[in-house]
């Protein structure tokens, strides 16, 4: 079963079918959980046929991956011109995004889903997980072209810290983004990973 919801050329109105069954899933699932959304709901709230939406997502797992795509901000990583500025910049998107209760109740549930659901959770990884890992990683690609960054660095340790403290806040402890706990965490990073002096 694939969970890659079918890419059709179609006239404007295809999208605004897209945003209208995305929002009812985030909005249902926020409410009541994924065990508890239904697809007769979704095709309700979003006021669209059961069949429109099966035309274009073929299970409600491909209805959830395509919802976590809409939600993420597709724009490269900011150049800042500094690492400091550049992870700021990235931690604060994120925190734009979780600050809405909709999107943090999607995130919650989505956790939960994927524990019990395998297929769900490796293409939630690769059609999710990865491209925001990648956006971290050409962060420090950046700051050490720039000298920013030792080449013992290992960024993608670093990724994991900054990307999982968000999705523990949330996911885990129920809590809102905290941005001083962001500019603390990157601080500290920055502190720690500028080059070695050579030994003499």
């Amino acid at each position: 079963m694939t969970l890659e919801p079918e890419r059709r050329r179609g006239r404007p109105r295809t999208e605004g079918v897209r945003a209208a069954v995305v929002e009812a899933l985030i909005g249902l699932v926020a409410e009541q959980g994924f065990n508890g959304t239904s697809m007769d709901e979704v095709a309700e709230r979003a006021g669209v046929s059961k069949a429109t939406i099966y035309r274009r997502w073929p299970s409600k797992d491909a209805l959830i991956i395509d919802a976590h795509r809409s939600m993420l901000d597709d724009a490269g990583p900011a150049d800042t011109g500094s690492l400091r500025g550049d992870l700021f910049a990235l931690l604060d998107r994120v925190a734009d995004a979780l600050e809405d209760e909709r999107i943090a109740g999607m995130m919650q549930a989505s956790v939960g889903e994927m524990l019990t659901n395998p297929e769900l959770s490796t293409v939630f990884r690769e059609q999710v997980l990865l491209p925001r890992l990648a956006l971290v990683g050409e962060i420090f690609n950046r700051a050490r072209a720039r000298g920013e960054v030792g080449a013992h660095v290992d960024w993608r340790t670093l990724a994991y810290a900054l990307i999982g403290s968000q999705m523990f806040r949330v996911s885990f402890m129920g809590e809102p983004p905290d941005r001083e706990a962001n500019r603390r965490l990157v601080e500290l990073i920055v502190a720690n990973v500028s080059p070695k002096p050579s030994a003499n």
